[in-house]
């Protein structure tokens, strides 16, 4: 996603930020922010509100969701 990301000449960066969750509107959507959320804070947010969150949720080659 970054390559092509990049190659089309989008502003690309990666951050780390364990545990962090963010929520905002996105007025303009052709800037978005795409975050990867694990562990404890998917399962959280799974028994909040499943019905949201669980169509972007998959297994990752080690065996983990995302």
């Amino acid at each position: 996603m970054f390559i092509v990301d990049a190659h089309e000449g989008h502003d690309m960066m990666s951050v780390n930020i364990p545990n962090a969750f963010i929520q905002t509107k996105v007025e303009n959507p052709k800037q978005r922010a795409l975050i990867k959320i694990k562990s404890i804070l998917l399962d959280v947010l799974l028994e909040i509100a499943p019905e949201v969150y669980i169509d972007y949720v998959y297994t990752n080659k080690k065996g983990n969701r995302v």
